[in-house]
C-alpha cells in the first residue's frame, strides 16, 4: 500500500534482497529503521514477496541426491579435470591416455574430491587455471559420450524420471541388470529437458521413453560449456563450473532460474504504466507529489542484492518518464545517493543507467565482498561452494533468447569489477564508474563493511554506521 508522504530534509528509500521472505524483509525494515532515522533521514522500505533462497536450498539439496545428477557431475568432472591437466602437465601429465588420447581423472581421485564437501571443502580447488586448454577434439567427445552411453545405472533412473513425465511410453524392463524399480523414483529434471530427451531425431517421440542419443547430446554439451568457460575465463573453479552446467542443461527450471527471471521481471513491472496502478509506478507519483517546491530532499537509495536491480529499474522509470515528458519527478531533481550492497546486477543492466547518472543521481558507493570473501561463502553448503552471486553470475542470469554463457559479468563481484576484459562492451564504461573515485567501493571484510556472508550487509554494524555518515553527509 503507497500512503501519502511527506518528505523534508532527508530521505531514505531502502529495497531488500531477494533472499529472504516477505516476514524477513518487515525484519530487515526495523532494524535499519533506527539507524537511518540517526541520520536525520525519513525511511522508506520497499518490501517484497521474493524469498528465493528457502526455494533454492530445498531443491538443490534434494537434486544434489539423485544418482542422474551424481553420475553426470563424477563423469564430467574426472573428463574436465584430465582436460585441464592436459594443458598443466608437469608431474601429473601430459594427461593423455595409452592411446594418445585423453586421460580422464580416475573414479577414486574424483570420489576422494567430492567427499571434501563433507569437510566444508571445495573439490578440486587447488587445480590451478591452465593459460590455454584447448578445444575438446572430437575424437574426446565421442569418448565422453561413449562413457555415457554405457553407463546403465544412469540410463536406467533417467528413463525412470522420463517416464513419469510420459506414463504411456512403452516398457523397457531394464538396462544393464538395472532394473527400473531399483532406480531413482523421483527427479527435479526441467520438462524442457526431459521433453528433449523424449523426442527422436526429427522430432518423433521416443516410445521406450527417452532416446539415448538426446541423453549424450545434452552431457556433451555440459562438458563442451565447461571447458569453453575456462578457455573464456568465465569459469568459477572446475567444481562449481561443472555443478553451474548440468543445473543449466538438466534442471534450470527447478535450480531457481525460472525464479529469479520472474523475480527480476517483476521489479520491472511494478514501474510499466498498466490497466491498474502498480506499487512502484504509485509510489514515484506519490514521490513527484511529496517533494516541496523549495528544498528539495536529499533521497538515498540503498538497494541489497537483487535490490540494487529493484533500483536500475526505478532509475530507468525515471528517466523514461522524463524523456516522455509526461510528469513524473522534476527535471532537475537528482537522488543524492545511490548506494549498493553485494548487488546482484548485471554490466549490462546497470550500464543502462549509468550512462545517464548526471541526471539521476550525484554520488554513487557500493559495499561487496572480497572475490576470497565471495568463494568462502558457501550459502548453499554441500551442493555449492560459493556465494549467492557467483551461482546467479554462473547459472540464472540469461539473455533474452534463454541462452548465454555461464558465469556473466556482475557489478558486485570483485573479479569482474577489477578485471581486463573488455567484453560485453559495458565493462569498461561500468568499471570507470567502480574506480573513479576511491570511495566509490568499500570491500568487504574492510574497515567500512564487516560482512563476510551474502545476506550479512543489512545487519553489519560497520556497514549501518558507514550508511548513516553517507546519509547526513550534506
Amino acid at each position: 500500500m503507497v500512503r501519502a508522504l511527506t518528505i523534508h530534509g532527508k530521505g531514505v528509500l531502502h529495497f531488500h534482497g531477494g533472499l529472504v521472505s516477505e516476514e524477513k524483509g518487515l525484519a530487515v525494515a526495523r532494524e535499519l529503521l533506527p539507524a537511518y532515522q540517526e541520520a536525520g533521514a525519513y525511511p522508506m522500505f520497499f518490501v517484497w514477496r521474493s524469498d528465493i533462497v528457502s526455494v533454492l536450498r530445498g531443491n538443490l539439496e534434494e537434486i544434489a541426491k539423485e544418482e542422474i545428477f551424481q553420475r553426470l557431475l563424477k563423469k564430467v568432472l574426472s573428463y574436465a579435470a584430465g582436460k585441464v591437466r592436459e594443458e598443466l602437465g608437469g608431474a601429473r601429465g601430459p594427461a593423455r591416455g595409452p592411446a594418445g588420447g585423453l586421460l580422464p581423472e580416475s573414479p577414486v581421485t574424483v570420489d576422494e574430491e567430492l567427499d571434501r564437501r563433507e569437510r566444508e571443502e571445495e573439490p578440486f580447488a587447488e587445480l590451478p587455471t591452465a593459460e590455454d586448454v584447448p578445444e575438446l577434439t572430437d575424437a574426446e567427445l565421442a569418448e565422453f559420450g561413449d562413457e555415457i552411453a554405457v553407463d546403465d545405472e544412469l540410463l536406467a533412473n533417467v528413463e525412470v524420471a522420463v517416464r513419469r513425465a510420459d506414463p504411456d511410453a512403452e516398457p523397457v524392463g531394464s538396462r544393464g541388470g538395472v532394473t527400473r524399480t531399483q532406480a531413482s523414483a523421483t527427479s527435479l529434471m526441467d520438462p524442457d529437458a526431459i521433453a528433449e530427451l523424449q523426442s527422436r531425431p526429427g522430432g518423433a517421440p521416443s516410445r521406450f521413453g527417452f532416446e539415448t542419443a538426446a541423453l549424450v547430446k545434452k552431457a556433451v554439451k555440459v562438458l563442451v560449456a565447461v571447458i569453453r568457460r575456462h578457455r573464456s575465463g568465465r569459469w568459477h573453479g572446475l567444481y562449481a563450473t561443472v555443478v553451474e552446467e548440468i543445473l543449466r542443461e538438466f534442471y534450470l527450471a527447478n535450480a531457481g532460474a525460472t525464479i529469479w527471471a520472474t523475480m527480476k521481471r517483476d521489479t520491472l513491472d511494478t514501474f510499466t504504466p498498466g490497466d491498474k496502478p502498480r506499487g512502484g509506478e504509485r509510489f514515484l507519483a506519490e514521490l513527484a507529489r511529496a517533494l516541496p517546491a523549495q528544498d528539495t530532499p536529499a533521497i538515498t537509495l540503498v538497494g541489497h542484492s537483487t535490490g540494487a536491480v529493484f533500483i536500475n529499474n526505478l532509475l530507468g522509470a525515471v528517466d523514461k518518464a522524463r524523456a516522455k515528458g509526461n510528469g513524473g519527478l522534476p527535471a532537475d531533481f537528482r537522488f543524492r545517493n545511490v548506494v549498493f550492497l553485494a548487488p546482484a546486477c548485471t554490466f549490462t543492466d546497470f550500464a543502462r543507467v549509468v550512462e545517464r547518472r548526471d541526471h539521476l543521481w550525484q554520488r554513487f558507493r557500493m559495499f561487496t565482498m572480497t572475490d576470497d570473501a565471495e568463494r568462502a561463502d558457501r550459502v548453499f553448503s554441500f551442493v555449492y561452494p560459493h556465494s549467492l552471486l557467483y551461482l546467479v553470475s554462473g547459472l540464472f542470469e540469461r539473455d533474452a533468447k534463454g541462452g548465454s554463457e555461464g558465469g556473466k559479468p556482475l557489478i558486485g563481484l570483485e573479479r569482474w569489477c577489477k578485471g581486463t576484459e573488455d567484453q560485453p562492451k559495458e565493462l569498461p564504461a561500468v568499471r570507470a564508474l567502480l574506480q573513479g573515485d576511491a570511495e566509490s567501493v568499500a570491500w568487504s571484510p574492510g574497515a567500512l563493511s564487516g560482512a563476510i556472508r551474502h545476506g550479512d550487509f543489512d545487519n553489519d554494524p560497520l556497514v549501518k554506521e558507514s550508511l548513516k555518515r553517507l546519509i547526513a553527509e550534506p
